[in-house]
């Protein structure tokens, strides 16, 4: 796509401007992701949840589905 190509390119600057990090993805993650209570269906949203629990990292969200999913884990 022509127009993704721009943004492609320089994926890594601002990344790396703000010293973020990837996380990769475990089997202690996928574990956890499928342990959660609550109904939330999204797996990718389960997984930030699992990854951010695990890693003891803040999870900032402002979806709603995603923070009661979260407040159900008993964080």
């Amino acid at each position: 796509m022509p127009q993704a190509e721009p943004l492609v390119q320089g994926f890594h600057r601002p990344i790396e401007g703000e010293r973020w990090i990837g996380v990769p993805v475990t089997i202690e993650h996928v574990l956890a992701a499928g342990l959660f209570k609550g109904r939330h269906r999204d797996p990718f949203d389960r997984m930030l949840a699992a990854q951010a629990r695990l890693e003891d990292m803040k999870l900032l969200t402002d979806d709603r589905a995603l923070a009661a999913l979260v407040a159900s884990s008993g964080w």
